[in-house]
């Protein structure tokens, strides 16, 4: 037993003589294989046995700095990129880390410091003209964002990262054409760059090029993406563009086969191009179920001037009185409620809706059919009045009843 003891002994110490014996550099190196396959925490023990043997050794204070920074352990990876500093007053790279800290602690002052400190010491370091450049961009200072990305882009202008990070800043600035050109940028390096097709896309719909917004989004779509954003975009520049087929296949597309069933604007959208195809029947019940999540004064318009040309009059005042109730600054629903009491010869409450239509948003129709209005109760005064204004607003049947029932009867 005591021998065995003697034996472990011994082997104990060759250990340690052995780790003792073993210099810097290969605990250093065997902490960078833990750490070019992620293992942080191992690769952090063996950076400080090498930290041990040689407490002068940079490269293990920048290494261990980077992995304890990746962990969120901002003051330890502060305190080995200082001593870095310490040791080697010109290591950008110190700086530059530090730099990185300083920032996601939101010291934005030290941070531009040290990142300005690199700059002086490495003017083609490509990483730090990103960093500068976000920062910037966050303290709002856009045009120093701006520079120093453009700047990053003449060192190597063949990462996407710059062109994405600029066009990121352009958009801010609503400089929505300066964003297109560096997107088209991406493209020309890698022409199936998903992200950039289909921020290009959105780009475009901005400055409302809905024509190569859909040609974008569509190419995203036939790469294989097909989500909510990308099929809603799509919906919305066929909107913008009156394509009625096109608005009804994407957004078919998100109630069917996307199943989301719960956003009232998808049945809205799609209801509205129904009505422009003459699909009532569809229509009326696209709109019917938006109404069933909430009331929408837009909604009871739509489907109340169906209604009336449907002849299906009740329903039509229905619709268009609770339009009214819910937005009292509605022309479109004044208008259509006086034509449906005009239809019903209902004169007085007709003029009552087209004076209150008149008053939000003076048009030549809503004269002319008061006009109308006019004539059956046999206001003659009011019937020229309102054919002038209608006339004098380019109202064609306007300026010629004018003319016979007002001109021509004075002389």
């Amino acid at each position: 037993m005591k021998k065995r003891r003697i034996i472990t002994f011994v082997m104990l110490a060759f250990v340690s003589l052995n780790l003792f014996s073993q210099p810097a550099y290969i605990f250093y190196e065997e902490g960078e294989v833990k750490y070019k396959a992620g293992e942080l925490e191992e690769a952090i023990k063996h950076y400080d046995k090498a930290l041990t043997k040689d407490d002068s050794y940079y490269k293990a204070y920048i290494k261990r700095g980077m992995a304890r920074y990746t962990l969120g352990q901002n003051e330890a990876a502060m305190s080995d990129f200082n001593k870095v500093i310490e040791l080697e007053p010109e290591n950008y790279q110190a700086f530059y880390y530090r730099g990185m800290i300083y920032d996601a602690l939101n010291d934005q002052k030290a941070a531009m410091k040290d990142y300005n400190k690199v700059i002086k010491m490495n003017p083609q370091f490509y990483d730090v003209y990103i960093m500068k450049g976000q920062l910037a961009f966050e303290m709002d200072k856009k045009e120093d964002a701006i520079g120093n990305i453009t700047k990053a882009i003449s060192i190597n202008f063949k990462k996407p990262e710059a062109y994405f990070l600029r066009s990121a800043i352009f958009e801010a600035d609503n400089k929505y054409e300066s964003a297109i050109e560096d997107y088209t940028k991406i493209l020309a390096m890698d022409k199936d760059n998903e992200k950039a097709l289909y921020k290009r896309g959105v780009a475009y719909a901005m400055i409302d090029n809905h024509k190569d917004a859909i040609l974008d989004f569509s190419k995203v779509i036939g790469s294989g993406r097909d989500d909510e954003e990308i099929r809603l975009n799509r919906g919305l520049s066929y909107k913008a563009l009156q394509d009625h087929e096109g608005i009804i296949g994407d957004f078919s597309h998100l109630i069917d086969e996307l199943n989301i069933t719960d956003d009232p604007s998808f049945y809205v959208n799609r209801g509205i191009a129904y009505k422009a195809l003459g699909k009532q029947e569809d229509a009326v019940k696209d709109l019917t179920k938006a109404l069933t999540f909430k009331e929408d004064p837009l909604v009871y318009l739509e489907r109340g001037s169906i209604y009336r040309e449907q002849a299906k009059t009740m329903e039509a005042l229905h619709d268009l009185n609770r339009s009214v109730d819910l937005d009292p600054e509605s022309y479109d629903a004044y208008y259509g409620r006086a034509l449906i009491y005009f239809e019903k010869e209902d004169c007085k409450n007709a003029i009552d809706d087209c004076t209150k239509a008149l008053s939000i948003k003076p048009t030549k129709e809503a004269y002319f059919l008061r006009s109308k209005c006019n004539y059956l109760v046999k206001n003659q005064e009011a019937v020229c009045e309102d054919l002038q204004k209608a006339a004098d607003m380019g109202h064609e049947e306007a300026k010629e009843k004018a003319f016979l029932m007002c001109y021509q009867k004075r002389r």
